[in-house]
């Protein structure tokens, strides 16, 4: 007796999330899938639409409401569309849908899947900061701190401990003693994301980050706040600086960001993109592919999902930001002061 076929574009996807490995609650896709099923199914079209129906209109409109509604990355936008079509493709495979008509503009008729138009992944174009800009932010910082209060110091030394590790907002705020490693064999690190409780974004790794060459300078700082914690595991060593882990916490974390960036002039780079905390991030990870580490090297120091990701920073290293890349000695000058 043969199969029933299935017919809409809900029954595939139930079917997917029945059988399909990588679809099962307990693999870390799911949450993902789930997200861009919905999408489709839900926000932008329905779970009783035709698979006859689906074709690359459809995924244009999938686009455009994307654009509309979300703002979304061409990156995010390719992954909703593959959704549909991976799913279209594991239901093909196992005979539970029919397949497409010759004259189907969207159907691969040599891999014999469904394919629909890819958007061009936009290069990454953030403004980086240079190492004496990061050098002069963090002065500043503990400058005004005299007069301002602590919280400039404590902004000033998270934004040396981006530049130099790598690690953003939401993980340092949720950084403890248990996570800094400063009589490791190997070297001091910086553990991120080893606690149970401690949340990675989705899709971001867990990683040991050596505390190592210009990342050095975070040691004893530090070590002065463990100190100040008396070691209380249960204490976080940046994230009670702030009054609220999310929104509120951020946005008072990138107004004191703004005034010691806005004080040195350092708001716009030379093509007059505005630079943002998250932008230490990208420089760290410029300067990481600067200074000659693989690109592996860089995606794990990051926590990179996909390489692809780390990829895109490539067209950052070049003789645009070569000259302002060099070792500084001003960078030497901070760390026999700290």
């Amino acid at each position: 007796m043969a199969t029933e076929k299935l017919r809409t574009i809900g029954a595939v996807f139930d079917y997917n999330f029945k059988y399909r490995r990588t679809w099962q609650p307990s693999h870390k896709q799911r949450v993902t899938n789930l997200k861009h099923a919905e999408r489709f199914m839900v926000d932008i079209h329905s779970k009783s639409m035709k698979i006859k129906d689906i074709n690359q209109e459809t995924m244009d409109i999938v686009k455009n409401w994307m654009y509309e509604n979300l703002d979304s990355s061409n990156r995010t936008v390719n992954y909703t569309v593959n959704t549909v079509a991976n799913a279209l493709n594991y239901c093909l495979e196992r005979g539970r849908i029919a397949k497409p008509p010759e004259d189907y503009p969207s159907f691969n008729k040599k891999t014999q899947k469904y394919v629909f138009e890819q958007l061009p992944v936009k290069k990454v174009t953030k403004p980086i900061f240079t190492r004496d800009q990061v050098i002069h932010m963090y002065e500043w910082g503990k400058r005004l701190a005299q007069s301002s209060g602590s919280r400039y110091l404590n902004c000033a030394e998270t934004i040396l401990l981006t530049a130099t590790t790598g690690v953003p907002w939401h993980e340092f705020v949720q950084i403890k003693s248990s996570d800094v490693h400063l009589d490791n064999p190997d070297g001091p690190i910086l553990w991120i994301g080893n606690r149970h409780d401690f949340n990675l974004k989705r899709d971001v790794r867990e990683r040991k980050i050596p505390l190592e060459g210009n990342a050095a300078l975070m040691v004893p700082i530090l070590q002065r706040r463990i100190n100040d914690t008396e070691g209380d595991p249960r204490c976080f060593l940046f994230g009670d600086d702030w009054t609220d882990h999310e929104k509120r916490g951020r946005d008072q974390h990138g107004r004191i960001f703004e005034s010691i960036r806005n004080d040195l002039g350092y708001e716009f780079d030379d093509r007059g993109l505005r630079r943002t905390p998250y932008c230490l991030r990208h420089s760290f990870c410029t300067w990481s592919l600067q200074m000659g580490n693989c690109i592996e090297r860089t995606r794990y120091l990051m926590g990179h999902a996909s390489i692809e990701t780390t990829r895109g920073y490539l067209h950052l290293v070049t003789s645009d930001y070569v000259k302002a890349m060099p070792a500084s000695p001003e960078f030497q000058q901070l760390a026999n002061a700290i």
